[in-house]
């Protein structure tokens, strides 16, 4: 859960950082606010370890200013809630979770998204200006922002991601059925010193 040291730390920064990001306060109801809410969360699950979403805090310029939310705004995020809204925008699942956390006496929602599970995270339904069906949303390091990958670092930083993914899930399946995950080291050389167990077999060819 966010502290009042860490809130205050990003607060002084004066604006949003590679991994967190900032929404006005409202209800999740309003359908806009919970549009841009999404579309963080899906810019957040596609990047490495994942970010923050919170809201209740209000650009201005160069200032933060820490709105909080009223007791009718916060009632309506609620984890579950918040789960069904955004399932039906995409797809495959957004892994998260969502704490309420107090600074000076008001409340704030952090919604904590996870970094995809194996392929990245794509919109699967339009709204307004907001949403694109079909488009795959990043966190960009020029500036924080959420937007299509602009540039082949982007679009690079994400296929790297989904392919590490894949050569760990690989190894993993390897492992369970049995088959060796790791480089032969000196000390699991055969005492004839190969290295390789098929050179006997090899030689006798």
């Amino acid at each position: 859960m966010m502290t009042v040291d860490q809130f205050e730390q990003l607060l002084s920064l004066g604006r949003e950082q590679f991994a967190v990001e900032f929404k006005s306060p409202g209800k999740r109801t309003e359908k806009r606010l919970l549009a841009q809410v999404i579309r963080a969360c899906i810019g957040m699950s596609n990047i490495r370890d994942g970010g923050q979403v919170i809201i209740g805090v209000i650009e201005e310029g160069e200032k933060l200013i820490p709105r909080g939310l009223n007791y009718d705004e916060l009632s309506t995020w609620k984890f579950s809630d918040v789960a069904d809204s955004i399932h039906p925008y995409v797809d495959p699942g957004i892994v998260f979770d969502l704490d309420v956390f107090t600074y000076k006496e008001k409340q704030f929602i952090e919604i904590l998204v996870h970094e995809f599970v194996d392929t990245p995270i794509i919109c699967i339904r339009p709204f307004q200006d907001v949403l694109i069906n079909g488009q795959c949303y990043v966190r960009t390091r020029r500036k924080p922002e959420t937007i299509p990958p602009p540039s082949h670092a982007e679009m690079r930083d994400l296929l790297e991601l989904a392919s590490d993914k894949e050569v760990k899930k690989y190894l993993m399946r390897m492992d369970r059925i049995g088959f060796a995950t790791k480089f032969i080291g000196a000390e699991d050389k055969p005492e004839d010193g190969r290295t390789n167990p098929y050179d006997n077999e090899l030689e006798q060819l």
